[in-house]
């Protein structure tokens, strides 16, 4: 059984061969059980009941909470987390917990965490970080790509084949964006010769280019017609030949447009 001893205005407690010794508090005839602070052998812990009988811990109401000698709860009920939870990247200021930024690449905007305006760029990328992998399918549009301008803008290749001549529908009311065709030339690839224009599907584009009768030759577009040359998104571009013998691989550039 455990022995309680008083001295010298302290308490001891001796357990002699009882593990889980405790401090019992007579809390009177009608309370279902007397409290108790009793250790726990097998937790290695004291644990606070108000009911001895029962496993079911209670509150306990202090006016601070040290531990190993460092303040976690203060006076005023702060959880002290730069002690007791706060880590690398996490700040505290009065029990309040948040998130250290560095005001050029993050940044805390109406309490969210975002990425600040331009704050990505090539020091945050690596050589081949962005592959096809990470760009979907139509994800640039005009939108993002917008005229060339003083600033410079991408352009795109359209290729197609004619062969004996054939017109061919590159876009039939279905461009998936607004482009402008700049330019135009075909490789032969054969010994037929014949002509080929660039029209919107109605009006013609470019000039008939005539195609030299050597395979390999490039033969380019002499005119464009700027008030034809931009095709709307989900309008139409073809390549129209002649019906002649005229084998070639016709190449268009344009830009994306807004």
């Amino acid at each position: 059984m455990a022995i309680a001893n008083v001295t010298a205005g302290s308490l001891e407690i001796s357990a002699e061969n009882v593990l889980d010794a405790g401090v019992k508090v007579d809390r009177g005839i009608n309370a279902p059980g007397d409290a108790i602070l009793q250790w726990s052998e097998a937790d290695t812990r004291f644990n606070l009941k108000a009911d001895h009988t029962k496993e079911t811990l209670c509150p306990l109401n202090v006016s601070s909470l040290y531990v190993n000698g460092a303040e976690v709860i203060s006076t005023d009920g702060l959880i002290d987390a730069a002690a007791a939870i706060a880590g690398a990247g996490l700040a505290e200021t009065s029990g309040v917990l948040s998130v250290n930024v560095d005001d050029s690449t993050l940044a805390l905007s109406t309490d969210t965490l975002i990425v600040k305006s331009g704050g990505i760029t090539a020091t945050q990328m690596a050589n081949n970080t962005i592959t096809a992998t990470q760009i979907a399918n139509n994800i640039l549009s005009g939108t993002q790509v917008a005229d060339v301008g003083s600033t410079g803008g991408i352009d795109v290749v359209l290729k197609t084949t004619l062969t004996d001549g054939n017109t061919v529908a590159i876009f039939t009311v279905n461009s998936p964006f607004k482009l402008e065709v700049i330019d135009a030339w075909s490789i032969a690839l054969s010994t037929g010769a014949g002509t080929w224009k660039l029209t919107d599907g109605t009006d013609d584009i470019t000039n008939a280019v005539a195609v030299t009768a050597t395979a390999g030759t490039i033969n380019k577009a002499a005119s464009i017609d700027t008030t034809k040359s931009t095709i709307a998104a989900n309008g139409s571009i073809s390549v129209v030949g002649d019906g002649a013998l005229a084998d070639v691989n016709v190449y268009i550039r344009c830009i994306r447009v807004a």
